[in-house]
């Protein structure tokens, strides 16, 4: 399983034209060697980033239809237990985001499958659950300040 970087593009819709605000390249989160305890507490890489061959699919099966979101993620922390994951440091794609694209609903909807993955990773934790806990701490209260307003 092979993954590159990816870059952010933020945008804001002002008198009804899109503007560029911001540009992340690549995404520091998603440029770095793999690493699968990492790949427990966030995602590692965008979807359209990673290409591997049909056998990893035949034998991990498919996207999990039923997570509402970070169904990619889900399935990486899968395939990640039976094969290699290898990071090409060259920028292959972009992600694009506008200021009013996200709802409060799926803002909900992610965090609580952000809350549902991490308690299905708790198993590969190989011992070290309280380390992992604190891990998922961090990362849930982070991202717990990006969705409730201030």
């Amino acid at each position: 399983v092979v993954y590159a970087n990816s870059r952010r593009i933020s945008e804001v819709e002002e008198n009804g034209e899109l503007i560029t605000k911001h540009v992340e390249d690549p995404v520091p989160d998603w440029s770095q060697p793999f690493n699968a305890d990492m790949l427990l507490v966030h995602n590692l890489m965008p979807v359209q980033t990673v290409l591997f061959h049909r056998n990893c699919l035949l034998e991990v099966g498919y996207f999990d239809e039923n997570l509402s979101a970070h169904e990619d993620w889900d399935y990486w922390i899968r395939m990640s237990r039976k094969f290699k994951f290898k990071h090409v440091d060259i920028t292959t794609s972009a992600v694009t985001s506008h200021a009013d694209s996200m709802t409060i609903k799926q803002s909900r909807d992610m965090y609580l499958t952000m809350e549902l993955i991490h308690k299905r990773s708790q198993r590969y934790a190989d011992g070290r659950s309280d380390q992992f806990r604190r891990l998922l701490q961090c990362a849930q209260a982070a991202i717990l300040k990006t969705l409730v307003p201030h």
